[in-house]
């Protein structure tokens, strides 16, 4: 491929998939800021009380690998059951709700 076709590839008005991936990246983003924050809020607890992410995933029976994703903020599908459960193994909230 020539330079010329090379540069016509990059500034053609046909932006393939890249585009389409912005736009779902986009979309996901309050979910991964969420999913980071709640990420913060386990690693700071877990070094309050000296655990391990592994010393997590035995007492709540869940694989270490889950934890991890946790941790690394990769996890932003919790429901709201994750939530509580973590948050009652590790003595914090991890998220209120307003009162009226």
């Amino acid at each position: 491929m020539t330079n010329n076709e090379k540069f016509l590839t990059l500034v053609s008005e046909d932006d393939g998939e890249t585009l389409a991936w912005m736009k779902a990246h986009s979309a996901n983003m309050p979910f991964r800021r969420a999913a980071q924050k709640i990420a913060n809020l386990i690693l700071k607890r877990l070094r309050e009380l000296g655990w391990s992410q592994n010393d997590l995933a035995e007492k709540m029976e869940v694989s270490p690998q889950l934890v991890n994703q946790w941790v690394k903020g990769k996890e932003s599908d919790f429901s709201l059951k994750q939530l509580l459960r973590i948050g009652d193994y590790l003595g914090i909230d991890l998220f209120e709700i307003p009162t009226p």
